[in-house]
C-alpha cells in the first residue's frame, strides 16, 4: 500500500481508496489477526509499513480528512501496541533484517507524531527493557539509506518534538537509550548530527518542561565525552574524499560548539549550577563541570574546544582554578606559540569574568579573600606567570601587562560592589597577592614604552598604578612630573593618544596627592605638573568632554589647585570657576590658575591684610593698627583690649590667591571676570561683608557692577533679575537660590520653581542649605511684616523642607518664641490689639503646620490663651477669624500630633482642660472655628 499522496493536488490513490471505502484498523491488521500459524517476519514488516503510511497519510492530511480517518489511525496505534509488542521486539533483533527493524522504527516514529496521547501510549506500551534496543544505534550501513541507526535516531527524536510536558516526563522516565545515540555521531552524516544537537538544545536543554536533574541524567560526565568529541567530527568512513567535506566539518563544528555552549556554559539551561561562593564554600556544586576541565589535555589547541571552556568558567568562575591548573604546566612564561595560545585563553576567560556579579553575591559567611586569591586575582597566576613575565623580552612582557591590567580591570569592578568589612578583607588580599608584582621596575618601563610610541603599554602601566596608588591606598614614590616630561618629549610617537596619557598621568598624580602629604607640600613637584600647557588641556575637556572624561578632568584639576593651596579650603572659589568654563575663556582661566600658583606667596600675603579688614568689619572695630600696637605694648594688657580684632570662631575664608588672581585678570575679560564675582558673592555666608571688602578691590569695575554690590548691600530697597539656573552645577544653583533669599523682592514661587527644576539628588542639599541659612541669618516672625526675608519666603523654604523630609529645628525655635512673644504682648484691657499689626493669617496657619512645636512651648502658649477673655478671639458681629483664634487652632494642631505620653503629663492635662472650657464658650459664639474641629476630633 503507498504512503504518498495526500497532498490537496494530488491525484487519488490506494490510500484515498482505502479511506473512501470505509476501511478500518483491522482491514490493515487481517493478516496478522486471521493467521493460524507464527507470523513470518516480513509479513508482520509488511504489515507495519502498511500502518506506518495509514498514521502518516493522516498526519499529513490530518485536517482534510476528517475525524474518521483519525479514529483508524488512533485504533491502530491502540491495537498494535496491545496486540503485537512482541512482534515489535523481535523485529530489532539484530538478527532481522535492516528492512524488518526499519519497519518497526518507521511505524512507532509515525504513531508519535500522531499525537501526545499516542506518543505516551507507545512509550507505555513499548518493551524499553528488551535487549534488543541495544543494538540499533550502532547499526548503521551505507546501504539503502536511511540505515536502522538513523531511524532509531529519528524514532528518539520524534517523542523530543512534541511539546506535551507529560511525553517527556514519561520519555526521561524510560530507558530509552537516548544517550546510546551519541557515540556514534562521530560516523553520522552532517545533516544527522546537527538535528540531534539542534533538536537536544532546544527541545530540551532549553526547554522549562525539562528539568536540571532529568538533563543531567541524559548528559551525565560519561555522555557528555563523546559530545566533547564531536569538536573533531570526521563523518562517515568514505574510500575517497569529496567535495564539501571542508564546509561540512566546519558546520558541523559550528553546531557542535553551539550546543555545547549551552549544555556547559548556562545555568539557566545547562548542566552547571550558579556558586554564590565562587567556590570557596563547603561543597563543590559542579562536579560535572569540573570533570569535563580536567578532562581536556590541551584545551588551548583548538579554538572551538578553548571556546567551550571559556563559556564554563564564566558561567563557573569557581572552576577557574581548575582550568588555570590544567593551564599550569604550560603557562611558564616563554615566548612560544604555545605559550602565547595558553595567555590568548587565560586573558580570553579573565576578560568574560563578571567581576561584577561575583562580588554583588558577596555575604559575610564568605571567604572574600579566598575568592580574591582564587577567582578574582589568582595568586598564582600572578606568581608564576604575571610578575616573571614582566621582567621578560617585550613579547612575553607585553603579553603578562596585558593580563595585569585585564586583572585590574576584574578588581575594580569587584571592589566596587564591596563595602564595609568585605571590602576591606578584600583590598587585603589584593594587597598581598600584588606583592609580586615589581611596581617601581613596571613604572621604570614606562619611558622604554613611550620612546617606542606603544601607547597601549603606556596606558596599561598607568592605569594598574592608579588602581594600586587610588584604589589601594598603597603610597609609593613616583615622579609622575619625570613621566609628563618624558610624554612632552614624544608628543609625536604618542600621536592621537597624546591626551589620554596626559590625562591618566595627571589623575595619578592626583591620587599620589591625596595619599600622601608630604608631596602636597612639594613645590618643585608641583611646578613641574602645574604648566599652562597642562591647565589648559584639562579646562578645556571640561568644557568640550562628557561623560567620564568630563569627570576625570575636573577632578584632576580640582586636584592640582587645592594641593597648590591657591583656591579657598571650601572649594568655593574653585567649583564656580570649574563650573563657568566654557571654550572661550579656557585661556583666560589658564592664566588666572596659574598667576594665581606663581604669586602666591605675595598674593598670601595679601589675603591675610583681608583678613584683618574682615575682622574690623564685623567687630565694628575703630581701632586704628598704632592703637593696636599700643595696646599689645600695655604693662597693663589683657585680652579684652583687643577682642575687636580677634576673629569669631564662625568667621569665614573670603579670599584666596585665586580670588585675587580674577581681580587682577579684570581688563583680559571683563565680562567673565564680573560675571564670577557676581555668582562669588552670594557663595558666602555673610554676604555683606564679602560685598563690602570687595568694593575695595574693584575700584576698576564697571559702574555696572559697582551698582550690583551697592544693590547687594541694599537689598531691601533694590531688585536683581534672577539668572538663568544650571541643573548641572550645584555652584551655580546655590549662587542663584541665595540670591533670591537675600533680596525680598524675589517671589518665592521662582525660588520653588527653580528647586523644583534640579535633579533629585541636588534639591535636598541646596534645600538644607537655604534652611541653615535662614535659621542663622534670619529671625522668622510671621507676626509682623518688616523681617530682612519675607516670611512668604521662608514659608516656601520650608513647604520644599517638608516634601523632602528635612528638619528645620531652627526656624521652628524662632517661630515658637515669636508666638510667645506676641501672646505676652497682648493685654486683656486691649480688645482690638489685632487691629494694630494684623499678620497675614494664611501665612501663620502654615507656619503651625510646617513647624510642629514641641510640648513644652505648646504648653506655655496655651497657658497664655487660656487666660484671656473670649472676646478678644473674634472680631464684632461678624465672627472673622483673628490671629488669636489662629494661634488657638495651631496650637490644638500641634496638641493633636503629641504623642500619648506627652499628652499624659499632668501640667499639660490641666492647661489642655482649661483650654477645652474656653473653646466650649467660643462654640456659642459666632467666632470661626471650623478647623478646629478636625484636630478636636483628633
Amino acid at each position: 500500500m503507498c504512503g504518498g499522496g495526500g497532498g490537496e493536488e494530488d491525484p487519488p490513490d490506494q490510500m484515498d481508496e482505502f479511506f473512501a471505502g470505509g476501511g478500518q484498523a483491522s482491514h490493515v491488521l487481517h493478516v496478522l489477526d486471521t493467521n493460524q500459524e507464527k507470523n513470518k517476519a516480513n509479513d508482520v514488516a509488511a504489515v507495519f509499513n502498511t500502518v506506518e503510511a495509514v498514521v502518516t497519510r493522516v498526519v499529513r492530511g490530518k485536517d482534510r480528512l476528517g475525524d474518521r480517518c483519525g479514529e483508524v489511525a488512533m485504533e491502530l496505534v491502540k491495537r498494535v501496541n496491545s496486540d503485537y509488542g512482541k512482534e515489535i521486539v523481535l523485529l530489532l533483533s539484530g538478527t532481522n533484517t535492516a528492512y524488518q527493524a526499519k519497519s518497526v522504527l518507521r511505524m512507532l516514529t509515525a504513531m508519535v507524531t500522531l499525537g501526545p496521547t499516542q506518543a505516551r501510549e507507545v512509550l507505555m506500551k513499548v518493551n524499553w527493557e528488551h535487549d534488543n534496543w541495544d543494538t540499533l544505534s550502532k547499526r548503521s550501513s551505507k546501504k539503502d539509506p536511511p540505515d536502522v541507526r538513523t531511524c532509531f535516531i529519528h524514532f528518539l527524536l520524534s517523542f523530543l518534538f512534541e511539546p506535551s510536558p507529560l511525553v517527556l516526563k514519561d520519555f526521561f522516565s524510560m530507558k530509552t537509550r537516548l544517550a546510546s545515540l551519541f557515540p556514534g555521531l562521530m560516523q553520522d552524516q552532517a545533516e544527522t548530527v546537527m538535528l540531534v544537537l539542534e533538536t537536544l538544545r532546544s527541545k530540551v536543554l532549553e526547554n522549562p518542561a525539562v528539568s536540571k536533574t532529568q538533563k543531567m541524567k541524559v548528559f551525565g560526565s560519561h555522555n557528555i565525552k563523546p559530545l566533547l568529541a564531536l569538536l573533531k567530527w570526521t563523518g562517515p568512513k568514505k574510500s575517497e574524499g569529496t567535495e564539501g567535506d571542508d564546509e561540512e566539518k566546519e558546520a558541523v563544528q559550528e553546531s557542535v560548539t553551539a550546543f555545547l555552549k549551552v549544555l556547559l556554559g548556562s545555568t539557566k539551561h545547562g548542566v552547571v549550577f550558579p556558586d554564590p561562593a565562587a567556590g570557596q564554600g563547603e561543597k563543590n556544586l559542579n562536579h560535572l563541570a569540573k570533570e569535563v576541565l580536567l578532562s581536556q589535555a590541551k584545551p588551548w589547541e583548538s579554538v572551538s574546544l578553548s571556546s567551550v571552556m571559556v563559556e564554563l568558567v564564566t558561567a563557573c568562575p569557581d572552576q577557574l582554578p581548575v582550568l588555570l591548573g590544567v593551564l599550569g604546566e604550560n603557562w611558564e612564561p616563554r615566548d612560544s606559540p604555545s605559550w602565547h595560545l595558553v595567555m590568548d585563553l587565560i586573558l580570553t576567560v579573565m576578560e568574560q569574568q563578571d567581576s561584577k556579579s561575583i562580588g554583588a553575591g558577596m555575604k559575610a559567611e564568605i571567604s572574600v579573600g579566598k575568592v580574591v586569591e582564587n577567582v578574582i586575582l589568582p595568586h598564582k597566576l600572578v606568581e608564576k606567570v604575571v610578575s616573571v613575565g614582566l621582567e621578560m623580552e617585550s613579547m612575553v612582557s607585553t603579553k603578562c601587562l596585558e593580563l595585569l591590567e585585564m586583572l585590574v580591570t576584574n578588581l575594580e569592578q569587584f571592589l566596587a560592589s564591596l563595602s564595609g568589612p568585605l571590602l576591606i578583607s578584600a583590598k587585603a588580599a589584593v594587597k598581598n597577592v600584588l606583592k609580586h608584582v615589581q611596581l617601581a621596575s613596571l613604572w621604570g618601563s614606562l619611558t622604554g614604552y613611550m620612546t617606542k610610541g606603544q601607547t597601549e603599554q603606556v596606558m596599561s602601566i598607568l592605569r594598574v598604578t592608579n588602581f594600586v596608588v587610588g584604589r589601594l591606598d598603597v603610597a609609593c614614590d613616583l615622579d609622575v612630573g619625570q613621566v609628563l616630561k618624558e610624554v612632552e618629549l614624544n608628543k609625536e610617537r604618542l600621536g592621537d593618544k597624546l591626551k589620554e596619557v596626559q590625562l591618566s598621568a595627571l589623575k595619578l598624580f592626583s591620587s599620589i596627592t591625596n595619599s600622601s602629604a608630604s608631596l602636597q607640600t612639594s613645590s618643585s613637584f608641583l611646578a613641574k605638573l602645574c604648566t599652562e600647557d597642562t591647565l589648559l588641556m584639562l579646562l578645556e575637556n571640561i568644557a568640550d568632554c562628557e561623560g567620564q572624561e568630563k569627570v576625570s578632568s575636573t577632578e584632576i584639576l580640582s586636584g592640582l589647585v587645592k594641593s597648590s593651596g591657591v583656591c579657598l579650603e571650601t572649594g568655593l572659589d574653585l567649583g564656580l570657576m570649574v563650573a563657568l568654563v566654557d571654550r572661550e575663556n579656557c585661556a583666560l582661566m589658564a592664566t588666572v590658575l596659574l598667576e594665581a600658583i606663581d604669586g602666591k606667596k605675595e598674593m598670601v600675603e595679601k589675603v591675610l591684610a583681608l583678613k584683618f579688614q574682615e575682622v574690623c568689619l564685623r567687630n565694628q572695630n575703630q581701632l586704628s593698627h598704632s592703637e593696636l600696637f599700643e595696646a599689645l605694648m600695655s604693662p597693663d594688657f589683657t585680652p579684652s583690649m583687643v577682642a575687636s580684632f580677634l576673629p569669631s570662631s564662625s568667621s569665614e575664608e573670603m579670599f584666596s590667591p585665586l580670588i585675587l588672581s580674577m581681580v587682577g585678570n579684570h581688563s583680559k575679560n571683563t565680562a567673565f571676570i564680573e560675571s564670577f564675582f557676581r555668582r562669588l558673592v552670594f557663595l558666602f555666608q555673610d554676604v555683606d561683608i564679602f560685598s563690602k571688602q570687595l568694593q575695595s578691590l574693584v575700584e576698576k569695575f564697571s559702574s555696572e557692577f559697582q551698582m550690583f554690590l551697592t544693590s547687594v548691600l541694599s537689598p531691601s530697597s533694590s531688585s536683581l533679575p534672577t539668572p538663568s539656573p544650571s541643573t548641572s552645577s550645584w555652584f551655580l544653583s546655590l549662587s542663584i537660590l541665595v540670591q533670591m533669599l537675600h533680596f525680598p523682592s524675589t517671589s518665592p514661587a521662582d525660588m520653588t520653581t527653580l528647586v523644583s527644576n534640579l535633579p533629585t539628588d541636588m534639591q535636598a542639599g541646596l534645600v538644607r542649605l537655604a534652611v541653615q541659612r535662614l535659621g542663622r541669618l534670619n529671625r522668622f516672625n510671621p507676626y509682623v511684616s518688616n523681617n530682612t526675608v519675607k516670611s512668604s519666603m521662608v514659608l516656601a523654604v520650608l513647604k520644599l523642607a517638608h516634601k523632602l523630609q528635612i528638619q528645620t529645628p531652627e526656624i521652628q525655635t524662632q517661630f515658637g518664641q515669636a508666638s510667645q512673644q506676641f501672646l505676652s504682648s497682648v493685654q486683656p484691657d486691649q480688645p482690638d490689639h489685632d487691629q494694630l499689626d494684623q499678620p497675614d493669617l494664611a501665612q501663620l496657619s502654615d507656619s503651625f503646620t510646617l513647624l510642629p512645636l514641641p510640648s513644652s512651648c505648646l504648653h506655655q502658649l496655651a497657658s497664655c490663651l487660656a487666660q484671656l477673655p473670649t472676646n478678644m478671639f473674634c472680631k464684632g458681629e461678624d465672627g472673622n477669624t483673628t490671629t488669636l483664634t489662629t494661634i488657638l487652632v495651631g496650637v490644638w494642631q500641634g496638641l493633636s500630633s503629641l504623642s500619648q505620653s506627652d499628652l499624659s503629663d499632668p501640667t499639660l492635662v490641666t492647661v489642655v482642660a482649661k483650654l477645652s472650657c474656653l473653646v466650649e464658650v467660643l462654640l456659642d459664639t459666632q467666632c470661626d472655628l471650623q478647623e478646629l474641629s478636625v484636630y478636636l476630633a483628633k
